[in-house]
């Protein structure tokens, strides 16, 4: 997809699969944005509930680019998972995504497009409920609950 000189793309598979979101602008000499190497590239490894057992040298490897920049979004991130990554990759939470676009999104909102705007609202509302509860210890009470009490409300689970 196409978004002025930037495109949004899913990287160049590698025989170890590919990254989730790559966003790239157009070389000088690029007639289109398909074309190699990129003036500049922004890789994004997308973490919620997985783990970090990707090829990330592969997929830095896989684009071409005169500036590139590597990060992995996620909820929260470990000692160790930040061990297991290269040094090159960024870490970044949801949450300090949700707060920098927040604090930016001032200055774009009259000209920005309402459907965006309303993807941005449901992204920052999947967010905020993610770090309500992290180890979904509320979920599982409910859960309990509801099985506890299944027999006197049938059909409700």
């Amino acid at each position: 997809m196409s978004i002025g000189e930037w495109f949004v793309t899913e990287a160049s598979s590698t025989d170890e699969g590919s990254s989730d979101i790559v966003l790239t602008g157009r070389s000088a000499s690029a007639d289109d944005g398909d074309t190699e190497p990129y003036r500049w590239c922004i890789l994004i490894e997308n973490k919620i509930h997985a783990g970090l057992g990707n090829p990330f040298k592969l997929y830095e490897g896989a684009i071409k680019a005169e500036r590139k920049v590597c990060c992995v979004l996620g909820v929260k991130f470990t000692d160790e998972e930040r061990k297991s990554v290269p040094a090159s990759w960024h870490f970044i939470t949801h949450e300090q995504l949700v707060q920098s676009i927040k604090g930016s999104l001032g200055e774009h909102f009259i000209d920005a497009d309402d459907r965006h705007l309303l993807l941005l609202k449901e992204y920052f509302m999947n967010i905020n409920r993610l770090y309500m509860t992290p180890d979904g210890t509320i979920q599982r009470e409910r859960l309990n609950v509801m099985h506890k009490h299944a027999k006197e409300a049938p059909g409700t689970i």
